[in-house]
């Protein structure tokens, strides 16, 4: 922050910092890698194959299938997905 700047600013910005960093999901502790039948997922090689072949996933695509993988049995909020397909939810 540059001065002059008055108190007021200085009470707030921390307090917004610290709400972003409450509203973004957690990152997964492990590494996961999620297989089905006809899918895999795994997260630490950002790969993504169906019946043994690669599927190519947008970045958009990626970060919302990531923040889903990464947290099962969690109910994620819209926020935090609109957050995580841009990128912005980690």
């Amino acid at each position: 922050m540059t001065e002059p700047f008055g108190t007021d600013e200085l009470m707030v910005r921390p307090r917004a910092a610290t709400r972003r960093l409450e509203e973004a999901p957690p990152r997964p502790q492990t590494a996961v890698i999620v297989t089905t039948e006809e899918l895999t997922v795994d997260l630490p090689a950002r790969k993504v194959r169906r019946h043994s072949r690669d599927v190519r996933l947008t970045p958009t695509e990626w970060h919302l299938l990531e923040t889903l993988v990464a947290h099962p049995r969690v109910l994620i909020s819209r926020r935090r997905l609109l957050l995580a397909g841009r990128g912005t939810g980690r």
